[in-house]
């Protein structure tokens, strides 16, 4: 990569120029085609060249749209990969016993991976804020400081070997997704709770986050409400694109059945399956027919 840049630069077409000013000519150009056919539909009066030059003008701006997504991803990427080399090591279960199990897996965390629980294309998360934090996980517990980082899809503990930097951060607790965390503050406003919530509704963990001052507890809620609003924006954002049937944790079963208009399982079977036997006390000829009957229900419902 580094020669073919010299070799590029080297060209008297460049005129001493570096690669990359040239590069972006192409994407300030793209944001002029659709204001130069807008003119140009504007001094139109056929209507089929109207329409044509409605199509370009639409497909243009996609075009600018979904350029300036990717270069968004990719500015995203860049900051998760700076973020990854400041990670050391994985520390919320015991990573050699779990290598052990799993030769072919490593228990480690991808930033750069796309943020789960999004329809539609892959979107990249960023860092909304961080800092340094003293947290217990009972009021007995002893109070250990930790650089907490919050993403828009998650809040992450680390636990950093050199508190002067955030070089050296080992991830010291499970990530905790953003739609399934309740916070509060403290009645002394010196710091608040986050509880971690399961796919049951049911707490599975909670955390006592202890501030230096009214003003930091202030700011970490109002920077985990921004972010709990954002991730609830970009789901509804692309709900389009999934098709699958909701699972609300509160009301799932009832939401899930929804789906389903509600209809009994024997009434969503294609007409040819036929609904389960009960097995009676019979004669050799009625086993065989309940044995044929159970075979074709295996092949309609398989």
């Amino acid at each position: 990569m580094f020669l073919f840049i010299q070799w590029a630069e080297s060209q008297e077409s460049m005129r001493r120029q570096k690669l990359c000013d040239t590069l972006t000519s192409p994407m300030q150009r793209l944001t002029r085609y659709s204001l130069l056919l807008k003119a140009v539909l504007s001094n139109s009066t056929d209507d089929r060249e109207r329409l044509i030059i409605q199509t370009m003008i639409d497909r243009t701006d996609a075009a600018t749209q979904q350029l300036n997504f990717e270069l968004n991803n990719n500015d995203l990427r860049l900051q998760m990969a700076e973020i990854m080399k400041s990670i050391d090591g994985y520390d919320a279960v015991d990573c050699e016993e779990f290598e052990k199990l799993f030769p072919n897996r490593r228990a480690t965390l991808d930033l750069m991976a796309p943020m789960p629980l999004l329809p539609g294309p892959p979107q990249f998360r960023r860092v909304i804020h961080r800092g340094n934090l003293k947290i217990r996980e009972s009021r007995q517990g002893p109070k250990v400081e930790m650089h907490c980082l919050l993403f828009t899809d998650m809040l992450l503990l680390c636990k950093t070997s050199n508190k002067r930097t955030d070089k050296g951060l080992r991830v010291a607790r499970p990530p905790i997704h953003i739609a399934h965390m309740i916070y509060h503050p403290f009645n002394d406003a010196s710091g608040f709770f986050i509880i971690c919530m399961n796919e049951f509704d049911a707490p599975c963990s909670i955390y006592l986050m202890h501030t230096t001052d009214e003003k930091e507890t202030r700011r970490w809620l109002e920077m985990i409400n921004i972010t709990s609003n954002e991730f609830k924006r970009l789901q509804g954002r692309h709900s389009d694109f999934d098709t699958s049937p909701t699972y609300d944790i509160r009301k799932g079963y009832i939401s899930f059945l929804s789906y389903f208009s509600l209809r009994p399982l024997w009434q969503q079977s294609p007409p040819h399956c036929l609904a389960p036997i009960s097995h009676r006390k019979s004669s050799s000829m009625d086993s065989q027919v309940v044995a044929a009957h159970a075979h074709l229900n295996r092949k309609c419902f398989s």
